[in-house]
């Protein structure tokens, strides 16, 4: 327990979110994201190293469980996400390069994120991965909208086919009922993830050279006020997933 609440604080010195009263004085701030998105060949490699982040997470939770049934549905879920990020693989090597090489570069970048988001234990990861990829696949849908027409309805098509949300949703309902210690540690737990999730969509959007030069912390609560909006969006959808768990975000 005391690993997670060491990362948690941590993230929280990493990241200062704004204040409630600046975060009210913003709520109609327009943001363009065009100007922050990266090209379609950088957004679709990134999007697919995610994607195959979370098939590789989910393949590790069937050892970490003795239920059979689970971690047969579980694994199955991995090999789905794989095969939903296939067109993707083949848009990055029709464009005339190599995914694997377009992969490699966000390799380090996610093996960190990765270690990160690391819980101790089946329902820790298992609601790692719910909550986590519930807010990235959030916002990469939302960046998608601002992407050429391709990249949008290939990212599109990957999130809505045949998702795994929904099974874990409902395998953390059904536990988290029958067990109020771990819903509340789970609900702690869900908490310390958000911070990772805003670390990486800011690591994905393309802000200027001169902001991206400033010394980090000042370029982290700048570029948060930028994006409000957006971070406003995903924390809203990652309150009503945490709702849905009988958990407060």
């Amino acid at each position: 327990m005391l690993d997670w609440v060491r990362r948690l604080r941590r993230a929280s010195r990493k990241l200062t979110l704004p204040s409630r009263d600046a975060s009210d004085a913003r709520t109609n701030q327009q943001l363009n994201l065009s100007k922050l998105t990266p090209t379609d060949a950088d957004f679709l490699a990134k999007f697919a190293s995610v994607q195959l982040l979370a098939a590789d997470l989910l393949a590790d939770l069937p050892s970490q469980t003795p239920d059979e049934a689970v971690s047969e549905t579980i694994s199955a879920l991995a090999e789905n996400q794989k095969e939903r990020v296939r067109p993707v693989l083949s848009a990055i090597a029709k464009s005339g390069k190599s995914f694997e090489d377009e992969l490699e570069r966000f390799e380090a970048e996610l093996q960190e994120f990765a270690d990160h988001i690391d819980g101790r234990g089946f329902y820790e990861n298992l609601m790692s991965i719910y909550i986590v990829f519930g807010i990235l696949d959030d916002f990469y849908e939302k960046l998608a909208s601002v992407q050429g027409s391709s990249a949008k309805n290939l990212v599109s098509k990957t999130l809505n086919d045949y998702p795994f949300n929904d099974f874990l949703k409902n395998l953390l309902q059904e536990k988290v009922k029958a067990d109020e210690e771990l819903k509340d540690s789970l609900a702690m737990f869900g908490r310390s993830l958000v911070a990772d999730c805003l670390l990486h969509v800011l690591s994905t959007l393309e802000f200027s050279e001169s902001e991206e030069k400033t010394e980090e912390a000042e370029f982290r609560r700048n570029a948060l006020r930028t994006i409000e909006p957006l971070t406003n969006q995903l924390i809203s959808n990652h309150s009503a997933r945490m709702d849905q768990l009988g958990m407060s975000a």
